[in-house]
């Protein structure tokens, strides 16, 4: 399994944000997104463990 498939979601899902050009409103949307809706489901899945069924329900 690839190194990055080890990878904690919320680790990766922060280091994608603040990569992001979001203007500040967008920003502070995907963050509450974030926290209200992914991370309590999948914040301490490793990124190899999610498949495309899992995003889809």
């Amino acid at each position: 399994m690839a190194i990055w498939a080890e990878k904690p979601f919320k680790e990766y899902a922060e280091q994608w944000r603040a990569i992001q050009p979001h203007r500040p409103s967008t920003a502070k949307a995907v963050a509450q997104h974030l926290r209200c809706y992914v991370y309590p489901a999948w914040e301490k899945r490793s990124l190899g463990t999610i498949k495309p069924g899992d995003v889809q329900s």
